[in-house]
Parts: structure tokens; sequence; C-alpha cells
């Protein structure tokens, strides 16, 4: 098993171990790219009208649920390092 350390952006300190992934994950990662262009030419709401069907209907917006400082943390910018072995 091929593990690589997660760091924290803030510190640079150790946070986690974790199990490197191989062939199943980069074949999901190529089907989602695959799978963007054909998601692009979707229109905004026939989008949307997927997603609440896959979601099991639509929920309320992020300021009623989360405050209203939720979209500000949803827009941060954040750093992740991750050390890898060669």
């Amino acid at each position: 098993m091929t593990t690589f350390t997660v760091l924290d952006p803030a510190t640079e300190e150790p946070v986690a171990e974790v199990e490197q992934l191989g062939a199943a994950a980069d074949e999901a990662v190529a089907r989602a790219v695959g799978a963007r262009a054909a998601w692009r030419d979707v229109a905004p709401g026939e989008r949307a009208a997927l997603l609440d069907a896959v979601r099991g209907g639509k929920q309320s917006g992020l300021g009623r649920e989360l405050g209203p400082d939720a979209p500000v943390s949803f827009t941060e910018i954040k750093n992740v390092f991750i050390a890898t072995e060669e």
C-alpha cells in the first residue's frame, strides 16, 4: 500500500497519512473529465432539475440554512499541500 502525507497548510504539520488510490481513481477522474463537455451543454434549468431528481428535492438557500456568511466560506481560497514519496 502506497501512502502520502497530508499537511496542514497553516502549520505544514502532518495531519494524516492517506492511501494513494490507483487505477479505479484514475478511471473515475477520466470519466468525469469526459462527461464535462456534455454537462456543459446542458441548460442551467435542466441541470437544476437533474440534480434535484438525484438529490431528492430542492433545498433552501445556503444563507437560510447556514447563516449569512455561508457563501463567503464557500468562496474562500483554501490551500492543501500533499507530500508524496517518490
